[in-house]
């Protein structure tokens, strides 16, 4: 996994015996990356990203999402959820770990966007 480009306070991928991860992510971590030179032919776009929860979590864990432009800015919360669990890094075990991919058209019709993933849990 290469973070080349994006403003992260864990540098350093972390991984498992399955996965690799951009980081661990716990109160007040953020990874961040401008986006530029997007084409002016679109209406629209769709983020698209995975997101691992490892360990103990609970419906009140949050991963908020920022997105800017010189348009909006706009902030989703995603709780946790997990209604299948999975042995993410291969542990003897399944826990209450998960991978969920999570998505999000917005309409977008700029040359840049600003996207912000920032982690809202004790």
């Amino acid at each position: 996994m290469n973070l080349f480009g994006y403003s992260t306070t864990n540098p350093t991928p972390h991984t498992c015996t399955n996965y690799t991860f951009s980081g661990q992510y716990t109160a007040n971590d953020y990874i961040s990356k401008n986006f530029s030179g997007i084409p002016l032919n679109h209406y629209a776009l769709v983020i698209r990203y995975n997101v691992g929860y490892m360990g103990t979590w609970n419906t009140t864990d949050v991963l908020s999402l920022n997105i800017q432009d010189d348009e909006q800015d706009i902030y989703y919360d995603y709780n946790y959820s997990c209604s299948v669990q999975e042995n993410i890094c291969g542990g003897a075990n399944i826990t209450d770990d998960c991978i969920r991919i999570r998505e999000k058209t917005i309409a977008h019709n700029a040359t840049f966007i600003f996207l912000n993933f920032s982690a809202k849990t004790t």
